[in-house]
């Protein structure tokens, strides 16, 4: 494991040092003269693109309620910005790692972690290895609204706590699978099971009872205890009321669609040791996340100075501020490479969308640079995988789908797609009746990129003989459409790793939300995944892209730069992790 994690981090180094080179050139930060700032004090405002859906940290996967629980709670690891190598947060230290060679989990790893002695809860009590073995049982119940946690979480087995030292535990893995160290120690905040399992429901539930996956289902639907657990865990206080964690930060307040207000604890006890743990840094006095979807209230509040960090500035008028005094005098502006994805999720299990040859025609209908240069003035390229084209798993042997809507006609009319009433929409007999290739394609409503695109992609559309018809709706309203895949197509994106693992996404037992997969890519994922060495884990998830291309179940569109506004009174490191930027690194400057 330490070779392979050394190997991933040189390749980010570099990487990470060419985006940083290449968003100074791409940037113009006006005079460094001086200038009369609105606001001088420590309180950070971060324009946020939606609101949080929940403030519970282990049953979100949307990106405003992971950045706020970021500050309030702690992993044991975290990722450093400028390196992109793991460092310990919550832990002393990395964890030592060894292949186990006898008992019950033989031929799997374990690590062993120990966390500071100083930490602890805002109320005083330490932080333990029981509070982990809490996070991790309470992860691994199914019926729990947490699938992105439960699937990576399979393998890890069982938690044993150091009978001699209750801050030092072991973690142990049924496999040896290469994501072993991130699953234990950066997938998951560790939550206070004083607070969240206060009559101590869990206590006399074995961990390797929830993992042993032939079983698991029966023994939570017969136990009373986790049955009472799972109501009260999803009590709604702990949604909006109750966030305590270890972290720097406490919760203030939420205005539903206004603004989520963190404050820096007073007397931390990470504030003495953060010069020697990077991982404990925090600069802020207090954070305010700001949801502001509409574009247009953004760039006022930019420009009025309301907030001090914008992401997601539309193309247009980033171009136009780098030239407005106005912001460059107040703001320096950065656009970096970000590791994300830009995509068209396709409603496999739709009958209109389930033969692939109607997916594909729909990508080659698409011009997706027109699409990049025109809305989003050129910051992103075409891409033909959904891993990171800068990421060493990604297949290179792939081209981006081209323009060709030749092509795609043909894929139709061979589909059995052909428009046989002469109305400019091509038609098929599904199931005995006359079906017109009418397709309802859901974006975010209020976000002038996705309507742009969609009015491009329903022009692209139409000249092959596709009715494309967009439906705009609140994000907290497609999020349950998409996850019960009631929609045909929808405007989607997702952040990427450093290193890419399709089972997430991909995996029949992951999110899954395209309904695309079988048995074969099943086994493909997870043979992949117990391989530790790179080298040899390649071809496999090489493979499952060509699969992936193939198939179509999503439509790449491109690979995003990032367009940031930060106020000038504060410096940071910009990194190629959305959103670019960490909030508690965020410093004032003297």
């Amino acid at each position: 494991m330490t070779m392979n994690r050394h190997f991933y981090q040189s390749f980010w180094i570099v990487l990470f040092l060419t985006f940083i080179g290449f968003a100074c050139q791409q940037s113009k930060e006006g005079t460094e003269e001086a200038v009369d700032f609105k606001r001088t004090d420590n309180t950070v405002a971060i324009r946020v693109l939606n609101d949080a859906d929940v403030l519970h940290p282990a049953l979100t996967s949307i990106n405003t309620s992971q950045l706020v629980a970021d500050q309030v709670f702690q992993r044991m690891l975290t990722t450093d910005p400028r390196t992109l190598e793991t460092i310990p947060q919550l832990a002393k230290s990395l964890p030592e790692g060894s292949l186990v060679e006898e008992g019950p989990y033989a031929g799997g790893m374990k690590f062993t972690f120990e966390i500071h002695e100083e930490a602890q809860w805002p109320d005083g009590t330490p932080v333990t290895a029981e509070d982990y073995l809490f996070t991790v049982k309470a992860l691994k119940i199914p019926g729990l609204p947490n699938r992105v946690y439960q699937i990576y979480l399979a393998y890890l087995a069982d938690v044993k706590v150091d009978p001699d030292n209750p801050k030092k535990f072991d973690v142990f893995f049924e496999e040896a699978t290469w994501q072993t160290v991130d699953i234990a120690g950066n997938m998951f905040h560790v939550l206070p099971k004083h607070i969240y399992d206060a009559d101590g429901l869990l206590d006399e539930v074995p961990l390797a009872k929830l993992s042993d996956q032939e079983t698991v289902a029966d023994y939570v639907a017969s136990s009373e205890a986790i049955q009472q657990f799972m109501e009260a865990f999803r009590d709604p206080k702990f949604s909006r009321e109750v966030m305590t964690g270890s972290g720097p930060y406490e919760f203030q307040e939420w205005v539903t669609g206004q603004r989520i207000v963190i404050k820096k604890k007073q007397d931390w006890w990470g504030t003495a040791l953060a010069d020697k743990y990077p991982g404990l840094q925090a600069f802020p006095d207090q954070i305010i996340f700001r949801p502001i979807p509409e574009d247009v209230t953004a760039i006022t509040a930019i420009k009025s100075e309301d907030i001090d960090v914008a992401i997601g500035i539309p193309a247009s008028d980033y171009v136009d501020m780098r030239e407005q005094e106005i912001v460059t005098s107040k703001y320096k502006l950065h656009n970096p490479v970000s590791l994300a994805h830009y995509f068209i999720y396709v409603n496999t299990t739709n009958p209109k969308l389930a033969d692939k040859r109607v997916r594909q025609a729909l990508s080659y209908a698409i011009n997706k640079q027109t699409i990049i240069d025109e809305v989003y003035e050129g910051f992103g390229q075409t891409t033909a995988s959904p891993a990171a084209p800068s990421s060493p798993d990604y297949n290179q042997k792939l081209s981006p789908i081209a323009f060709d809507p030749e092509k795609a006609r043909a894929l139709l009319k061979e589909a059995g797609w052909e428009d046989s009433n002469n109305n400019g929409i091509v038609d098929k007999v599904i199931n005995g009746e006359l079906t017109e290739l009418t397709i309802e394609y859901g974006i975010g409503a209020g976000r002038p990129p996705s309507e742009a695109t969609a009015l491009l992609v329903k022009d692209f559309a139409q000249a092959v003989g596709i009715d494309i018809q967009p439906l705009a709706l609140e994000f907290s309203q497609w999020i349950g459409k998409i996850n019960q895949k009631d929609y045909e197509l929808y405007s989607g994106g997702l952040q990427q790793q450093p290193y890419w693992n399709p089972k997430q996404t991909w995996h029949s037992s992951g999110s899954n939300r395209t309904g695309f997969g079988n048995a074969e890519l099943d086994k493909m994922i997870d043979e992949a995944e117990l391989i530790l060495d790179p080298e040899k884990r390649r071809p496999i998830y090489q493979k499952i892209q060509e699969i992936l291309y193939e198939e179509q179940p999503i439509i790449s569109m491109m690979v995003p730069q990032n367009r940031i506004a930060i106020h000038k009174r504060f410096e940071t490191t910009i990194t190629p992790e959305y959103p670019n930027f960490y909030p508690n690194l965020i410093k004032l400057k003297k």
